[in-house]
């Protein structure tokens, strides 16, 4: 029974791919054309059967048993080489049936030449697999299905300590006690979901066992389901619970009838707890009796599926999240009996901090790792086990990967190969999805035997079912990115195996001759990939990666490309981000297996022409290279070929015959050529496309009659439309662009449209057409010609609509809002309105316009001055900025909450809207009218923001609304606030260039302050305290910064202040007294142009302090060598700024602490040299930036630490020449350092 739960073999679904091949028509033809022996396909076919039969035991053994496991990688590695000769002969058999009868011709002269070679080659391998296939029974493998799938302890409602799911309990309490379930069920369904080890069942525990939860219910019952949902066990253990159950009673009828009259009138509660699946014949029949409990009564489901959730579910499911670190760590304290006094060499108690963040949150990890740590009492053990991944500890050492596993166990094959996959990416990944899809393809990963469907729409629906079985979770940044637990991929790393090597750090697994698929991150250190390369002679991908993108560019380690071409089998090249690479080689023709080509980001100038022959080609993404001007010219030949990308690369056109690519599924950009290239009816054929289409330079269309050759209106799948016109040529014949545009017309499903640059001087009549159904989002750019818009009101979707620089419309009437639509833009959610310079009115405006509106933007329209909508219900964000004439009244809108006007003085602002939460203003008017409006309303505002009022203006505390929080002043120089008693309700405050006349800001006044900027105040001597108020426990930064009469911070005690700066304060004598005991918290120091500042108070800072920079305080920096920072332990990163007349030698001796990891050195002008001395005990240094120092001869002859990682030299033309690579004298000393910026 269990065999039916267990997915089928990792191998199973490699091997189905072998049996589809060798069973195909074409291959069989192919074959008995090139008189290859059918003996010899015969045998092969019958050696695959033969280990075929015993993978599900394989499986299952090679847990324990290492004999077991190398046999199996031994098959699997003979099942990769099988595969490469098969897909060799299928893409001839392909080339073939697909060429004419010349071509036909020279492809079996073509493979009749090396036809020897593969029929050698499949003895060699039919020899290999006889081999292992005799080696099956000396193991004792069995046919069939494996019986069990893994030992997993068995539940029960008992609950242990529980650490850090308060919130979770409240929240699961809440949906329990409900009298009412929200959908209308009478018995509520509580589905808990989340990846294994997380703790699922202790939060279900924890409830269960809650005395709330007994006074509620009259009936509890606890079921472990585990693997599968069997309703006779399930209904017996509630029986059971009842104390009526007949032992012997198998009948499910007669057990349902019985459990019904148990069950009469009593509310209950029953958790079921670990359920794998739950059909809906089964579910249904399993609730049958339940409905006869009383109102309120509650099931509580926990799943590692989303699927299940869904189908059980009477509410929304509860995700359950990974505990915090500390949380973790508590959990770990616990189990390892950290707080026991045998234990007492602190330096435990640091090693199980990190050892705690290893389990990444999953208190199963942690209790795990615990228990295991108990018998370590050694730091030198503990040391060596936070160096080891999870996936190196044994079954019985530690329980997490057999729980994990059993998730693994469930999978279907074909879905365990595309998850091991995974383990190719570092932990912390951001995965994204239609990237991973495109990888899957390319290793052939997905079943194609399911003709109603596209491999992409397979591999989507793969992706989603390893989504709901919490394989993957969706990331919080964005819909189509998600993340892997870094337990997850452990197990994924565990489940490939020696297959897979991930360069990440010295620490990484070797590449060996086995090594299929090697993934390279390029940010993390150096390595010969030269010498890797050559191992892995039979390497599938090679996937260069860049987890610092977009935020740094990678420049670390130069790609062998011509080394990679050498490697035949490849079916994944990605040199993403690789901006050394200029060229690729023109040998790329000989990796026929290849159908994942990305070099995105890369320096090329043009693709070789070999692209073109690679016939499997699936992807092929040239995103974003800048040099990259023109496309090979035969790219028609590639007619395998199904996403092309080059999204923000610079072509000048598209090359000819690109119709014959009709497989096509993505095309990012169609560039549209003028007397060479690509015409727009190239489109006609490619009819296929899904997901967003660009065409470039639509001004090279020849007319009309082209644009509707185009066949748009086709392209049902499409979901996004950009369409272009470059914007550099004027005006020629506007009926004929609008004749254009309109044969331009989409198919109805579109879902984005944007046009940008169109030079007609009204829009065709399909743009605002109620057809588009679908449509949810419109932006209509720099359309400078036209001076009327379409009537986009009747568009029944859509929810965001821009207008952008429309230079000649002037009036905005009932042509928006149409004809066909009772109320105009009825689910319209953002509308922006963005330099349009001619605009005057806004006319015909209806009530019922606009009722879903949240977001309006007005900005730069400087000659509008009629009247704004008078009612916007639903508005919750308003924006006028820099439109100098508009003298409407604003909205009737009681659900605002943000509101901005700038540069709009004549706006008329009676009343604040009751419920603004956000307030802000520029300009002296409306800041006026500001203020008299404050004094009626803005009870709930709580964030008010006013600049650039020239004005004498005088501020009472008390005109300040009771609720505000933060308060923003910028360029207000003649503003004063009385402040006539303490407020303590404004947390926040920033006054720049403003207030010429406060001497002392009233700290005392406002004793709740978090954060305080103070910038510019040209009269701002210090702060005033008093003895009523020296505590700021909220405090947690403070900045001064170009205050030149500053001379006084005074002492006061903030023990939360983390961050401290001041800048600019020329009469600043010393900072506060005692900062270590005063701000104990402080982790960030900031000194910078405070010339009369010679020393740190006491000689003391903080011990907590994790960066320090000091800026042009020549006296401070003069005495450093009493600022003590060997005591500042937590010291991370130190920067020192200034002329420094006096010193040729930097860092001194002793002077920096041994845990700063970046330094930066900068306008020293007379230093001469590194001190090694100061830098031999740092054993901590990644980076090192030396700016400015025009002297510095030449670095330490003994060289840089070797744990640097950064090294940045600018404005050093001395060391710039001795750091050259590979010339410069200085060069061996920095060379093992991966990323080098010299003078960039």
């Amino acid at each position: 029974m269990a065999a039916a739960l267990v997915g089928g073999a990792f191998l199973s679904a490699a091997l189905q791919v072998l049996f589809d091949r060798l069973a195909s028509k074409e291959m069989l033809d192919f074959i008995k054309g090139k008189r290859l022996s059918e003996n010899l396909v015969k045998n092969l076919e019958v050696q695959l059967l033969s280990v075929s039969k015993v993978l599900s035991d394989a499986e299952k053994k090679q847990i324990h048993d290492a004999q077991v496991k190398k046999w199996v990688n031994e098959l699997k590695d003979a099942a990769f080489d099988a595969d490469d000769i098969l897909d060799e002969i299928a893409t001839e058999a392909e080339k073939a049936s697909n060429s004419g009868t010349v071509s036909k011709k020279l492809f079996l002269n073509s493979f009749n030449s090396n036809y020897r070679d593969i029929e050698n080659r499949l003895e060699e391998i039919i020899k290999r697999l006889g081999f292992i296939a005799d080696q099956k029974d000396i193991l004792g493998l069995k046919e069939g299905n494996v019986e069990t799938v893994s030992q997993i302890v068995p539940t029960t409602s008992l609950v242990d300590e529980v650490f850090g799911r308060e919130m979770d309990k409240r929240v699961i309490m809440k949906l329990l006690l409900e009298e009412d379930d929200s959908s209308g069920s009478k018995i509520g369904v509580i589905p808990i979901v989340g990846i294994g080890g997380v703790g699922k069942t202790t939060l279900a525990q924890l409830v269960y066992n809650d005395d709330k939860v007994d006074e509620h219910f009259g009936l509890k019952a606890w079921i472990d389901v585990s693997q599968q949902f069997d309703v006779s066990h399930v209904t017996k253990t509630i029986l059971a619970v009842t104390g009526s159950y007949d032992y012997d009673l198998d009948d499910l009828n007669l057990l349902q009838v019985k459990l019904k009259e148990k069950l009469l009138k009593k509310r209950f509660l029953i958790v079921l707890d670990g359920v794998w699946n739950a059909r809906p014949d089964s579910w249904e029949l399993f609730c049958r009796p339940l409905q006869i409990g009383d109102q309120g009564s509650k099931i509580i489901v926990t799943t590692r599926h989303e699927t299940v959730a869904l189908k059980v579910g009477t509410v929304e499911t509860y995700f359950l999240k990974e505990l915090a670190d500390e949380d973790c760590l508590r959990v770990f304290a616990k189990h390892a009996l950290l707080s026991r006094h045998a234990i007492s060499d602190q330096n435990l108690h640091v090693l199980g901090n990190e050892i705690a963040r290893k389990c990444r949150g999953l208190p199963l990890a942690a209790k795990a790792l615990g228990g295991l740590l108990r018998s370590f009492p050694s730091v030198d053990d503990w040391y060596k086990i936070l160096k080891r991944e999870i996936w190196q500890f044994s079954d019985e050492e530690l329980g997490i990967i057999p729980a994990l596993k059993l998730s693994y166990y469930y999978l279907p094959s074909h879905l365990k190969r595309c998850f091991a996959y995974c383990s190719m990416f570092p932990k912390g990944y951001i995965y994204d999805k239609e990237q991973i899809i495109l990888l899957w393809m390319a290793e052939n990963f997905i079943e194609t035997s399911n003709q109603g469907m596209t491999m992409e729409e397979l591999g989507d629906q793969y992706f989603s079912e390893l989504v709901s079985r919490s394989f993957f979770q969706k990331s919080s940044f964005h819909g189509s990115q998600f993340t892997m637990h870094d337990l997850m991929n452990d197990l994924a790393r565990d489940v490939f195996g020696e297959f897979v090597s991930k360069l990440e750090d010295e620490y990484s697994p070797p590449v060996i001759e086995k090594t299929r698929h090697i993934s390279f991150l390029r940010d993390s250190y150096d390595l010969d990939l030269v010498e890797d390369l050559k191992k892995a002679k039979r390497l599938r991908t090679f996937l260069s990666l860049n987890l610092l993108w977009p935020f740094v560019a990678s420049t670390c380690q130069e790609v062998p490309v011509d080394h990679l071409t050498v490697l035949t089998c490849l079916r994944v090249l990605s040199l993403n981000d690789c901006y050394e690479i200029k060229r690729l080689s023109k040998s790329m023709g000989n990796l026929i297996h290849l159908r994942y080509l990305d070099v995105s980001r890369t320096s090329i100038t043009k693709l070789p022409e070999s692209v073109c022959t690679l016939y499997n080609l699936q992807t092929l993404k040239a995103a974003k290279c800048a040099s990259l001007r023109k496309l090979p010219k035969n790219l028609h030949r590639l007619v395998n070929l199904r996403y092309l990308d080059t999204r923000g690369t610079p072509l000048q056109h598209m090359p000819k015959k690109i119709s014959k690519l009709v497989n096509l599924k993505v095309l990012s950009t169609f560039v549209v050529g003028k007397n060479k290239g690509s015409t727009i009816q190239e489109l006609k054929e490619i009819s296929k496309l899904h997901g967003s289409l660009s065409i470039n330079k639509l001004q090279n269309v020849a007319g009309p009659a082209d644009a509707l050759n185009a066949k748009m209106v086709h392209k049902e799948f499409l979901e996004e439309l950009k369409m272009n016109w470059d914007g550099t040529t004027g005006l020629k014949d506007s009926q004929q662009e609008i004749n254009l545009l309109n044969n331009l017309r989409p198919h109805e499903n579109l879902k984005k449209l944007s046009v940008h640059c169109y030079r007609g001087t009204r829009f065709p009549n399909w743009l605002g057409n109620h057809s588009f159904h679908s449509l949810t989002s419109m932006s209509l750019n720099c359309c400078r010609y036209c001076n009327s818009l379409p009537p986009l009101g009747q568009l029944p979707s859509l929810k965001v609509l821009e207008i952008l620089q429309f230079d000649e419309l002037v009036t905005i009437g009932n042509e928006f809002y149409g004809s066909s639509a009772s109320k105009p833009f009825p689910s319209l959610e953002i509308l922006k309105f963005i330099c349009l310079p001619a605009w005057t009115n806004w006319h015909s405006l209806r009530d019922e316009s606009f009722p879903c509106l949240n977001e309006l933007h007005i900005e730069n329209c400087p000659s509008l001055s009629n009247d704004l909508p008078r009612q916007l219900p639903s508005l919750v964000k308003l924006v006028i900025r820099d439109c100098l004439k508009l003298a409407s009244s604003l909205p009737k809108a009681p659900a605002m909450q943000e509101m901005e006007i700038t540069n709009s003085d004549k706006v008329v602002l009676k009343e604040i809207p009751s419920n603004l939460k956000s307030f802000k203003v520029k300009g002296c008017e409306i800041m006026q009218s500001t203020f008299k409006a404050l004094e009626h309303t803005g009870s709930h505002l709580q964030s008010l923001e006013i600049s650039s009022c020239s004005l004498d203006i005088l501020i009472p505390q008390s005109k300040l609304p009771s609720s505000l929080r933060k308060l923003i002043v910028q360029d207000c120089e003649k503003l004063l606030i009385i402040t006539e008693q303490p407020n303590k309700t404004i947390e926040w405050i920033s006054i720049s260039e403003s207030c010429d006349y406060l001497g002392s800001f009233p700290m005392s006044m406002f004793p709740n302050l978090t954060y305080l900027f103070l910038k510019g105040c040209k009269s701002l001597t210090s702060l005033v305290l008093s003895q009523n108020c020296l505590q700021f426990p909220g405090l947690y930064s403070l900045s001064i910064v170009n205050c030149p009469a500053f001379v006084c911070c005074g002492d006061f005690l903030a023990p939360n202040l983390t961050h401290l700066s001041v800048s600019g304060c020329e009469s600043l004598m010393s900072l506060p007294e005692n900062m270590d005991l005063l701000m104990p918290s402080l982790q960030t120091l900031t000194i910078y142009k405070c010339p009369k500042i010679e020393y740190f108070p006491g000689g003391c800072l903080p011990s907590g302090l994790a960066e320090l920079q000091i800026g042009n305080c020549e006296k401070l920096i003069a005495n450093r060598s009493d600022w003590n920072l060997q005591r500042v332990e937590s010291l991370e990163v130190l920067s020192i700024i200034g002329r420094c007349e006096n010193v040729e030698s930097f860092p001194d001796d002793d002077l920096l602490p041994a845990n700063v990891a970046e330094l930066f050195i900068d306008g020293f002008v007379h230093l001469k040299r590194l001190n090694y001395k100061g830098l031999e005990n740092v054993d901590s240094l990644l980076e090192l930036n030396i700016s400015m120092c025009p002297q510095i001869q030449s670095l330490p002859e003994e060289g840089l630490p070797d744990t640097l990682k950064f090294l940045s030299i600018w404005g050093c033309p001395l060391l710039r020449e001795r750091c050259k690579k590979d010339i410069g004298e200085d060069w061996p000393k920095i060379s093992h350092i991966p990323f080098i910026t010299i003078d960039e």
